[in-house]
């Protein structure tokens, strides 16, 4: 059986993209080993392991200065995956005429907290509240954008946060901005934490529609209240179960309260306010939802809003694949530059089969990179090549 090497794979898609204009040889034979090691059985997510790669000869030193100091630019390499993913999502909305979907979400990456004798520490590190584990934990925080279309989710940018930089809704403003100039865009959807005053606006201005959660404690203006604001918490405990609406989306029963009125900046917008059946009155268990196209129903809406789980799948693919939770880069350089060769590695394996899901397409490169280390161990012989040097090879000598 002829086994197609992986990494020469990696090098035909990279001279798709045209990276031979901003690289260069040695450069791309470097990103093509970094995107390798991804797929390889010695992957942990700490790149100075890439030189345990059966065909890598170089030194860990100077794979580490292809990251940190390695005189290319990174953005340009940035734009040139950002305008092929768009083109490749516009090919599918063509086709489909599925709407294109611009979906945020933030992460955090846990660190070890380095020690006061540290000499080396990772840069961009701080303390953030995880509301996951409901702890505050250290790491850093990673603004993640994506665009989407019907089933098909494309890295579009990650974003290191810091509280010394901007906010992480000017970061999102400044996305939106970006994307918007490439491609229209049609739904926005995001969880409460942006939706802001600001990004509402933008992404009106934009005429795009925005979809997303409210907190509980979101001030509205209900007819009821004489125009007086109350807090959506407040005010639909005062709501009886008989003016609920119970619905089903994706197999999952709610009940929910229509709002369709202002709120702070805006005269017209429409939120659902739920809670699961069989929850009801339960003040953990609601949710609102928003929306600034009133015109939706109400099943149209939770259902748009559960398409942002995308995202999130998104996010624990990167960190179960591509060792987003394990890198250890130490300078701010390096790590914009290992998460948009992750993007570009990401882009990479959904780009073998579009009718495979990312996982089902990591796999199968993930098999065929073992297959090749068998390939070559088995076919060392009959190149004169001795068991010592073999062992050598794959850095167990």
């Amino acid at each position: 059986m002829k086994i197609v090497n992986e990494n020469k794979k990696i090098h035909k898609f990279l001279d798709k993209l045209n990276f031979k204009l901003y690289l260069t040889p040695t450069q791309i034979r470097y990103l093509a080993l970094y995107m390798y090691f991804y797929f390889e059985i010695y992957f942990d997510g700490k790149m100075t392991n890439i030189s345990k790669v059966y065909f890598c000869d170089k030194h860990r030193s100077s794979i580490n200065r292809f990251i940190t100091k390695s005189p290319w630019d990174e953005e340009k390499i940035l734009k040139i995956l950002k305008s092929d993913v768009i083109k490749s999502i516009q090919k599918i909305h063509e086709k489909s005429k599925n709407p294109i979907e611009l979906i945020i979400d933030d992460t955090l990456s846990k660190k070890s907290k380095p020690s006061s004798k540290a000499l080396n520490t990772i840069k961009g590190t701080q303390f953030f509240f995880s509301h996951t584990d409901r702890v505050t934990v250290y790491g850093h925080q990673i603004l993640v954008c994506i665009l989407k279309c019907g089933k098909k989710e494309f890295p579009f940018d990650m974003i290191l946060y810091t509280k010394n930089t901007s906010s992480k809704i000017e970061i999102a403003l400044k996305v939106i901005e970006e994307v918007s100039k490439l491609i229209k865009v049609d739904i926005f959807m995001t969880d409460s934490w942006y939706a802001s005053e600001k990004i509402i606006k933008l992404v009106k201005e934009k005429n795009i529609v925005f979809i997303g959660a409210l907190k509980r404690n979101r001030v509205i203006y209900p007819k009821s209240e004489m125009g007086k604001s109350i807090q959506i918490s407040k005010f639909i405990s005062g709501i009886k179960k008989k003016f609920f609406s119970l619905v089903t989306v994706n197999g999952t029963k709610y009940y929910t309260y229509r709002y369709t009125g202002k709120i702070n900046g805006f005269n017209n917008v429409c939120i659902i306010i739920t809670y699961p059946y069989g929850k009801f009155g339960i003040p953990g268990t609601l949710r609102a939802f928003i929306t600034t196209n009133t015109e939706l129903m109400t099943t149209e809406i939770l259902h748009s809003y559960l398409e942002r789980w995308s995202i999130e799948v998104f996010i624990r693919e990167f960190k179960g694949k591509l060792g987003l939770n394990n890198y250890q880069m130490y300078n701010l350089k390096g790590i914009r530059r290992y998460y948009i060769i992750s993007m570009l590695t990401y882009y990479y394996i959904i780009s073998k089969n579009t009718k495979l899901s990312f996982t089902n397409n990591f796999n199968n490169i993930h098999n065929n990179v073992f297959k090749n280390l068998l390939n070559y161990v088995y076919s060392a012989p009959a190149n004169n090549k001795s068991f010592g040097t073999i062992l050598k090879s794959l850095h167990v000598a």
